[in-house]
């Protein structure tokens, strides 16, 4: 789509896919598309003058994982990937099954945070809100983990299938 309202020339919104079990090669490796098209990994630098770019990070079975900015709400992959990393409700101590919880963002999207595993946390509806209770504040702790503060400073750590980390 064009913008007929500016003579500027429009860009292109390009999608760079990654797959996750790729390793980091040379800028002389090639890059296969999702559509199997293959170019050389220093094109990718032309992309950045004049196209907008948006990495979508996918599994070894081409599954969406990591979507950035480019979409709000979890996909029913990451949402699947979420559930079965935490395996419940991340508060510690909650024992609040993968049915009864919601993905949150722990950066909050309206704040810039990102669709991406790393920033996603399974919540049931107690703990969601006390996460964004005054006070409370809910940080990744590295390692898809995840830790609160409280209004009295003390942290928290998150669990992951029943487990402190």
């Amino acid at each position: 789509a064009t913008d007929t309202s500016t003579s500027a020339p429009g860009s292109t919104l390009a999608s760079v896919v990654i797959e996750t079990d790729e390793t980091n090669g040379s800028a002389d490796d090639l890059i296969t598309t999702h559509t199997g098209r293959s170019f050389a990994a220093s094109q990718v630098e032309e992309l950045h003058c004049d196209a907008r770019l948006r990495a979508v990070i996918i599994n070894s079975a081409g599954i969406p994982l990591h979507l950035g900015r480019a979409r709000r709400l979890a996909t029913a992959a990451q949402r699947e990937a979420v559930r079965i990393r935490d395996g419940g409700c991340d508060f510690n101590g909650c024992e609040a099954p993968p049915s009864w919880c919601v993905i949150h963002h722990v950066i909050r999207w309206r704040d810039g945070g990102t669709t991406d595993l790393e920033n996603l946390a399974s919540l049931c509806p107690q703990h969601h809100g006390l996460t964004h209770s005054r006070g409370w504040n809910m940080r990744a702790a590295g390692d898809q983990t995840f830790e609160w503060s409280t209004p009295q400073r003390r942290i928290i750590k998150s669990q992951h299938h029943g487990h402190t980390h």
